[in-house]
């Protein structure tokens, strides 16, 4: 197992992990409770595009739509985000709840139909487990589903990190530090999207670990804010 492997499989179980505990503790609070939702929801992408895993359970196109479901789940994570966003900011409602759903459908609905088109003509030489990646952008398909996978994924963090950043200016001691690091995780995560971004229409910028180093550096600092951010509320309830 190589290190990039071990380092995603520590963070996953670590937010799975998370998850587990926090939904055990905050099931009356809705905004406490979608950001469980997040963290539990970023445990399994990263499991989901765990690299040993996917090659031992899927094969050609298989692999295609692993991936696939692996950037939903991801998708799935920055929009239970904005809205525990929306509700910890009172911003929250059925409307705020709605639009970000209806972009998570529309967003996930252009991804399925762009994968299905780049497995279509996949060219042979072409691994399957690296077509949805900037480095096949010239395949039918793959552009498209970049553009809506990283822009909906930029969008979301965008709104999460101005909304937790706003937000901590009403708290103190870890629950405010706690805000704090998910907005660093937001931005880092911002970063990653601008990057894929870069990757598919321009020169490539860092090596070819950049963007996995973004994306879990993101994550953990999101689920280490969301236990600090816990451990504040709790202090500050007594």
């Amino acid at each position: 197992m190589v290190s990039t492997d071990l380092a995603q499989l520590t963070v996953a179980a670590l937010a799975l992990a998370v998850a587990a505990v926090r939904f055990l503790r905050v099931r009356r609070d809705a905004a406490a409770g979608w950001l469980t939702t997040a963290i539990g929801l970023s445990g399994l992408a990263l499991l989901l595009g765990w690299p040993p895993l996917m090659d031992a359970v899927a094969a050609g196109p298989g692999l295609v739509r692993l991936r696939l479901a692996q950037h939903a789940a991801a998708m799935a994570t920055v929009a239970a985000m904005a809205v525990f966003t929306a509700h910890a900011t009172g911003r929250g409602g059925t409307r705020v709840i709605a639009a970000w759903t209806a972009g998570l459908a529309v967003a996930f609905a252009v991804l399925t139909w762009s994968a299905e088109r780049a497995i279509a003509v996949r060219p042979a030489d072409v691994d399957p487990l690296l077509l949805l990646g900037p480095d096949h952008a010239d395949v039918p398909g793959v552009t498209v589903y970049l553009a809506a996978y990283t822009g909906f994924l930029g969008l979301c963090l965008a709104y999460v990190g101005e909304g937790c950043l706003r937000h901590r200016r009403a708290t103190t001691g870890a629950a405010r530090l706690g805000l704090l690091l998910i907005a660093v995780g937001c931005g880092l995560g911002v970063a990653y999207s601008l990057h894929r971004i870069i990757d598919v229409t321009g020169p490539s910028i860092g090596g070819p670990g950049t963007a996995f180093a973004l994306s879990i550096a993101g994550i953990l600092a999101a689920v280490v804010g969301a236990l600090l951010l816990a451990v504040g509320r709790r202090a500050n309830s007594k």
